[in-house]
């Protein structure tokens, strides 16, 4: 047995929050707050494996984002003041930390706060779960997920979502829900804030103009690929049982429009960041290589 595939796991997951707009042009929603993280964040805990040793919940402060919260005179958002209210113990024992980023950017996805994320942990951790709690991941899936890294030496694993085969975008890793070797984030840099909207560059979306931004987890692996010289595995579990997750907002159209727009323009970003990373190969071909490189479970 490959010696990486045998040893101890210790995960750190990291999740990207916000209200946008809470204490500068809007109130706080408690219900939400309930709904989107607290309720699924508690029922990660208590499914979760061994393996899972904590989670760094980062919230937006950049002042020039119009996703940011307010920072209080305490320097805290009210989504770091509703986490500490609602997981007091596991704060107070660090199964829970909260930290801030100042330079989120315009993408709700950010880069910049995944890289606070992980760049905050402490030795005893090798793997990064990168989570949205929009994903239903349960501890089962995630311990399925672990084993297939062992099994397979992945550096890079990825969970299948429902109606995956919907889109081709979904049938790669993304950050909804995917571990990485934290080894794997420290070599090359983690990922771009190039995918961050800050450069106020946008692409058509059937005739309409959008930023161009996100997919900072197929500019990662791209940026690997060309580090490298060649495609390193990686891996996508649950194609026989995908997780579910929410597509649907009824109650915030503000939400819905968000997440239709990031979904359309989803495939056409993928095309912009692997012409920028690898521009003298046909979108097409570089995709062969990519696949030839995913391990499924």
């Amino acid at each position: 047995m490959n010696h990486l595939a045998s040893r101890t796991q210790a995960v750190a997951t990291v999740i990207r929050t916000f209200q946008a707009g809470s204490g500068i042009t809007k109130e706080w929603n408690p219900a939400s707050f309930e709904k989107s993280v607290r309720a699924p964040i508690a029922a990660f805990l208590a499914s979760a494996p061994p393996e899972q040793k904590r989670i760094v919940i980062v919230s937006c402060a950049d002042k020039t984002s119009s996703l940011a919260e307010a920072v209080g005179d305490d320097g805290k958002t009210p989504t770091v003041r509703a986490v500490e209210a609602a997981f007091p113990d596991e704060v107070k024992y660090r199964t829970i930390t909260t930290v801030l980023d100042p330079d989120w950017g315009q993408n709700a996805g950010s880069a910049s706060a995944l890289n606070v994320g992980w760049r905050s942990l402490e030795d005893d951790i090798n793997l990064v779960l990168s989570w949205n709690p929009d994903f239903h991941l349960s501890g089962h899936v995630l311990a399925c997920g672990l084993d297939h890294m062992q099994r397979y030496d992945l550096p890079i694993c990825g969970f299948y979502r429902k109606r995956w085969h919907e889109r081709s975008q979904w049938n790669f890793f993304q950050n909804t829900a995917t571990i990485y070797r934290l080894a794997l984030l420290r070599e090359h840099g983690g990922f771009s804030r190039r995918c961050d909207g800050n450069e106020g560059e946008t692409i058509d979306v059937g005739g309409t103009k959008v930023r161009l931004a996100g997919m900072d987890d197929l500019y990662l692996y791209l940026t690997v690929c060309r580090n490298l010289g060649r495609a390193p595995l990686w891996g996508m579990y649950g194609i026989m049982a995908p997780s579910d997750w929410e597509v649907d907002f009824p109650d915030d159209p503000t939400k819905q429009a968000m997440f239709d727009e990031k979904v359309a323009r989803q495939l056409l970003v993928m095309r912009a960041w692997a012409k920028e990373i690898f521009p003298d190969v046909p979108f097409g071909q570089l995709m062969d290589t990519i696949y030839a490189a995913q391990r499924q479970g």
